[in-house]
């Protein structure tokens, strides 16, 4: 993918000082560079094509399996994530109810999912702190209808 053109095959510069080329061989020559350039450069447009249908793909959100007592909270907005295309791991949702004990685990991410160090983030009405083996653990005043918005990191591996 996306090949660097270093130079011509066919070059005026490789011309003797006085061609012996017939006029029809000379136009050839000249008329190669061009040819070879458009070949080259819709070559990179069918490469940025296909990376950009590459990154359209993203897979779908996965529900969090909630953990000690903790449910999902208000509305349509499940404690979900889901990886996108470039590896970045994106945690969403609306939790409630749940164990208000320092570093409670609410969820585990799955091997593919967890970050590479350890990830600690504000969120509204408390902080989260995701352990390189997958533990998303809450640090919470309270339990009553917590955002887990906006929290995304780059994938282990």
């Amino acid at each position: 993918m996306f090949e660097k053109l270093n130079g011509f095959k066919k070059k005026v510069s490789d011309l003797p000082d006085q061609p012996t080329l017939t006029p029809i061989e000379l136009k050839a020559q000249f008329d190669a560079a061009p040819e070879e350039l458009r070949v080259h450069l819709n070559q990179i447009i069918d490469d940025i094509q296909k990376s950009i249908a590459d990154i359209k793909q993203q897979e779908d959100d996965i529900n969090a399996v909630l953990l000690n007592g903790w449910v999902n909270g208000y509305g349509q907005q499940q404690a979900r994530y889901y990886k996108d295309a470039v590896g970045r791991v994106h945690i969403n949702g609306r939790i409630k109810n749940g164990s208000t004990a320092e570093g409670v685990t609410i969820f585990k991410l799955p091997s593919g999912y967890r970050p590479t160090d350890y990830i600690y983030t504000p969120i509204r009405g408390g902080n989260i702190f995701i352990d390189t083996n997958g533990d998303v653990k809450l640090y919470v005043v309270n339990n009553a209808d917590i955002g887990i918005d906006n929290v995304s990191f780059r994938a282990k591996g």
